[in-house]
């Protein structure tokens, strides 16, 4: 648990000294990271509804298609890609995509649910 904690607290000094280049490509890129979930979502509870899970189950699903992995990918976006600007996915995912998907995806997701449920 140490090491992640200084991972992510290494990852969050680097995406904050570099903050403004996503200020500068901001609107854009944030539309991106809450529209994506939202198509990953509805598509996570379309596949839900297919396989038979009940409606807690498509919510949970879509919840998981909708979110970033706040934790691996940007590890693997740093290790994979290293002159990817850590501003860009770091904030997109951790600033933008994890706070939406709490306050208003999941009650998103459960909604679009009970109406493709039919409840």
């Amino acid at each position: 648990q140490g090491i992640l904690m200084l991972f992510l607290l290494e990852l969050g000094v680097i995406a904050g000294n570099r903050i403004r280049d996503f200020l500068k490509v901001g609107p854009g890129l944030a539309l991106f990271a809450i529209g994506a979930p939202i198509i990953n979502g509805f598509l996570g509870v379309l596949c839900a509804k297919l396989v038979g899970l009940s409606i807690g189950g498509a919510t949970v699903l879509a919840a998981l298609s909708a979110s970033a992995s706040y934790i691996a990918a940007p590890a693997a976006v740093r290790i994979a890609i290293p002159e990817a600007n850590p501003a860009y996915y770091t904030t997109c995912s951790l600033a933008v995509t994890f706070p939406f998907n709490i306050i208003i995806g999941i009650p998103l997701y459960f909604t679009i649910a009970k109406f493709l449920y039919g409840m």
